[in-house]
């Protein structure tokens, strides 16, 4: 007679992995071209650099360099009531080593700030989604016309779960209070009174694919 046999396998469920912040660093400049971190930020491979800089008079950002990556462009917004700017770049890959980051402007702001986030669990390849910008004029509002606001809401998107939103916000001579969900990573001002260049960063990470109010 014969035998048989048989066999058992398990399956193992990975579970999600979440995008979490690692560290910021700012950085502030008056009357430069360039605006850079104070300090650097750590080489790691396969992770998010986020760059927000806002800028006062708006100034276009022309570039954006360090750690060895190539940076790109996410995306712009102006204030509804000029003259504050705001710019936003991304880089991901294998950094050479530790190193500040600096962006530089088309023109000379008179005040400017600078904040790089690193996040890690990112997708490697494709590490955002549809980036969306807004002012009191609404989702890529026009830079004239806007009204003076203690508040700022606009809906995004995620298709993702456990996808991280990150938001930058601008201020002017204001301080900023993160939104219902949202932790705030940094806050930083460069200048005083009405001339100041200020900056934000929240995130928060949203368990479901869904539209979330910023």
């Amino acid at each position: 007679g014969g035998g048989g046999g048989g066999g058992s396998g398990d399956v193992i469920d990975t579970p999600p992995v979440t995008v979490e912040l690692q560290e910021v660093q700012t950085g502030g400049s008056a009357d430069s071209v360039d605006v850079t971190t104070s300090a650097p930020l750590a080489a790691m491979p396969d992770e998010l650099y986020l760059a927000a800089v806002s800028s006062k008079p708006q100034s276009d950002v022309e570039s954006v360099a360090g750690l060895g990556l190539s940076w790109f462009h996410v995306g712009d917004q102006c204030s509804a009531r000029v003259p504050t700017g705001l710019s936003v770049w991304g880089a991901i890959g294998n950094p050479s080593s530790a190193d500040t980051v600096t962006a530089s402007f088309e023109s000379t702001p008179a005040n400017a700030v600078i904040t790089v986030s690193r996040y890690a669990g990112v997708d490697a390849f494709e590490p955002l989604g549809a980036p969306v910008s807004a002012n009191t004029n609404g989702p890529g509002g026009a830079c004239f016309g806007g009204l003076d606001s203690t508040s700022y809401t606009f809906d995004l998107i995620t298709s993702e779960p456990r996808s991280l939103v990150f938001a930058a916000v601008a201020m002017r001579n204001r301080s900023h209070e993160s939104g219902p969900g949202y932790t705030e990573r940094v806050e930083a001002a460069q200048g005083s009174g009405g001339g100041s260049a200020s900056l934000a960063v929240q995130d928060a990470v949203l368990k479901t694919p869904q539209t979330t109010s910023v």
